[in-house]
């Protein structure tokens, strides 16, 4: 079972969207097994959903996931955490492993800047990343997707500690 945190490609997928640049119907229908979407937008979620009958797509939050402890074997989030408050960061990964079952994978891309803006939503420190990561998984790769001036897209495949609840 795979958890997607939000339907943002999956909206965006759709041939009318203006955006052609993701596969039509986002990833998750190109994802094997039971894939439930969780998307804090009500508007986009309904409008998903009348888009993808067939997806499984909830409202809720990444930081308070609706869903019980050990729910998921992996947790996808393709730059959702880095549309997420600095404050509310850690409270998401922390959720991500709640919800994920003992050596569950979780793969996550986030834009990373060079430096701590502070105040703003994206480019989160990569160093802070890796250290709330750290807390809960073992980091099996790191690899920088694509680069823009002072920021980079970075994704990690983690596995989650076993014994951690």
């Amino acid at each position: 079972r795979i958890l997607k945190a939000d339907c943002n490609n999956e909206f965006h997928g759709h041939p009318n969207s203006g955006n052609f640049c993701l596969p039509m119907g986002g990833i998750a229908p190109f994802l094997e097994g039971k894939v439930t979407c969780l998307d804090i937008n009500k508007d986009k979620v309904e409008k998903t959903r009348l888009l993808y009958p067939e997806l499984d797509i909830q409202i809720g939050s990444v930081t308070q996931i609706p869903f019980d402890n050990q729910t998921f074997d992996v947790v996808l989030d393709l730059s959702t955490l880095d549309h997420i408050e600095f404050s509310e960061g850690e409270k998401a990964i922390s959720e991500y492993r709640r919800v994920l079952k003992t050596a569950g994978t979780l793969i996550l891309a986030v834009w990373c800047g060079n430096e701590d803006l502070g105040h703003q939503t994206f480019y989160y420190l990569r160093e802070k990343i890796i250290k709330w990561l750290k807390k809960s998984f073992v980091i099996n790769y790191e690899i920088e997707l694509m680069e823009e001036v002072n920021h980079h897209l970075i994704l990690w495949q983690c596995i989650k500690h076993v014994g951690t609840p």
